[in-house]
């Protein structure tokens, strides 16, 4: 924020009135509670659609937000959207897997992060099944087989 200040002395015999001095306040970080990240719908198999509040930080103008998302087990991270809307998906995720996101959200003061939202992206259907293989051994009788899908 921009404030002025001047000085103004006085006494008995009369006042002065310095010049004035402009002053800018330090710039400061996003209030990470008041920045709501929420998921939006239930989570595919390999995506989560994501929003969340802007900071309340008026002195400030925000940068950018950065929405991150690590797999459990493997630590694995990746960074799915940097910018300045308020809602994103995050995309390329492995199906039945639990991730935590998080979102950081920078101003010119620095960044702050949200707690991490915790979520299991839902099971794939079965891909790549082969077809049975039949044979016949008798006149009412079949023996059949089969492989499991691929994924």
């Amino acid at each position: 924020m921009d404030y002025s200040y001047r000085l103004v002395t006085a006494n008995v015999n009369g006042q002065t009135v310095s010049v004035p001095v402009s002053y800018q306040t330090l710039a400061a970080v996003p209030d990470p509670d008041h920045i709501l990240l929420t998921l939006v719908g239930r989570p595919g198999p390999t995506t989560a659609n994501l929003n969340w509040t802007r900071p309340q930080n008026t002195s400030d103008p925000q940068e950018r937000f950065v929405l991150t998302s690590v797999e459990a087990g493997t630590g694995r991270e990746r960074v799915h959207y940097t910018g300045l809307e308020t809602q994103a998906a995050a995309a390329g995720l492995s199906p039945y897997t639990h991730y935590n996101l998080t979102l950081q959200a920078c101003s010119t003061g620095g960044c702050t992060s949200t707690p991490p939202l915790h979520l299991l992206t839902s099971p794939s259907p079965p891909q790549g099944q082969s077809p049975p293989r039949v044979n016949a051994t008798g006149p009412h009788q079949i023996h059949a087989a089969w492989d499991p899908p691929v994924r």
